[in-house]
């Protein structure tokens, strides 16, 4: 890879798959900036596209100040939402 292939990759979103333990409202979602959201029996599954590494690890960082339990982190591809 070469350093123009970086830059132009590092302006496309990275999109992950973030998965919580306990059932969170949809209006959580743009708190987040989640795409969407999904509940079910004990889980929540939150979208999120993030422009970049430091993004990420602030949706983190609010996952830990709300004392929400992380179950999966998964980078998903957008072609395969």
């Amino acid at each position: 890879m070469t350093r123009s292939d970086r830059t132009a990759e590092s302006h496309e979103p990275l999109n992950y798959r973030l998965e919580l333990e306990g059932e969170l409202a949809e209006d959580w979602a743009s708190w987040f900036g989640a795409a969407e959201v999904t509940t079910g029996p004990g889980r929540t599954v939150l979208l999120l596209a993030v422009p970049d590494q430091a993004a990420l690890h602030a949706v983190l960082r609010r996952v830990q100040n709300l004392n929400l339990r992380l179950v999966a982190l998964t980078r998903v591809n957008p072609a395969d939402r």
